[in-house]
């Protein structure tokens, strides 16, 4: 059974592989048909950029002049908003209560339906206060050329589910010093960013620990999961949901001997170079263990 299960991972591996290269095949063959169009691309991908500096600035009344008179907004929990008049009411009294700052947009796609019309699309990332706060949305444009000028016709976003880029402040290498230990974890892309590598080692006297640690998205729940393996034998699988200011991981494993554990882990973030790990609700064996931390962990200046 073991033999068979790691035959057919292998060749789900190679489908899915395969997949992508003709996928990106593709991709590369349409491109070439269209040469004469990388031009108007560039200019949508322009005009989304002056979209996200105009909501920047928080003004109304300039960020519905990208959209036709007729323009529609589709928002992530299902409202339709139709015409420059009830998108300037709009905006207006989102963008005094939710200032867009540090927005950005990625993963840009274009593809064209006509000479003048065009889908666009991409994530939309807004930076937030603090790591935690930061917010990604998905979405697609409708661009219609007017007189030259592209325009939006339509603009839906929603949200699908946790993205592992709101991890990426992670990147780098981080140090803690507590209570006679001292720790260093290293955070890196890897597989084309489809998941977070980490390595950890924790020395306490003359005993140090290390393991690895695999963060991903789970392809068939969408939750953004962990696997966490320690160098004397232990092992934990965790789930990681970002509520307002922090990450919030419930995590459940085995320890070296044996016992079951479970915990609450908190992942704080106070800026892009510190945050802070607790450990709290934790039950080995059937019996509540005490809290650890919260412990203060700083990046090295050197991973920035």
């Amino acid at each position: 059974m073991r033999t068979r299960t790691t035959i057919v991972a292998v060749a789900m591996a190679a489908l899915g592989a395969l997949s992508s290269w003709l996928v990106l095949g593709q991709s590369g063959t349409a491109q070439a048909q269209e040469p004469a169009r990388a031009e108007d691309k560039a200019a949508i991908e322009k005009r989304t950029q002056a979209l996200l500096t105009a909501l920047e600035k928080g003004d109304a009344k300039e960020v519905v002049a990208f959209w036709t008179p007729e323009g529609e907004y589709l928002g992530s929990e299902g409202q339709t908003i139709r015409g420059r008049e009830n998108l300037e009411k709009a905006y207006k009294a989102f963008l005094e209560k939710n200032p867009r700052k540090g927005i950005t947009a990625q993963d840009q796609s274009v593809r064209f339906l006509s000479k003048d019309t065009a889908i666009e699309e991409g994530h939309f990332r807004v930076k937030g206060k603090t790591p935690a706060e930061r917010s990604t949305l998905r979405y697609s444009a409708l661009y219609i050329r007017d007189n030259g000028q592209w325009y939006l016709g339509l603009l839906r976003e929603w949200s699908d589910g946790p993205s592992l880029k709101e991890l990426d402040w992670l990147i780098g290498a981080w140090t803690t010093k507590s209570e006679g230990a001292e720790g260093r974890i290293t955070f890196d892309w890897a597989e084309g960013e489809t998941y977070i590598l980490a390595k950890f080692s924790i020395k306490r006297d003359d005993r140090t620990v290390t393991g690895t640690q695999v963060i991903a998205r789970d392809p068939s729940t969408g939750a953004i999961r962990s696997w966490t393996f320690g160098s004397e034998g232990g092992l934990e699988e965790a789930t990681w949901v970002r509520e307002e200011k922090r990450w919030v991981i419930q995590s459940k494993g085995a320890l070296p001997d044996g016992d079951k554990i479970t915990a609450t882990h908190y992942m704080t973030p106070v800026d892009e170079d510190e945050f802070t790990w607790q450990s709290v609700d934790r039950i080995i064996d059937g019996d509540k263990a005490e809290d650890i931390g919260p412990t203060k962990l700083v990046r090295e200046k050197s991973s920035r």
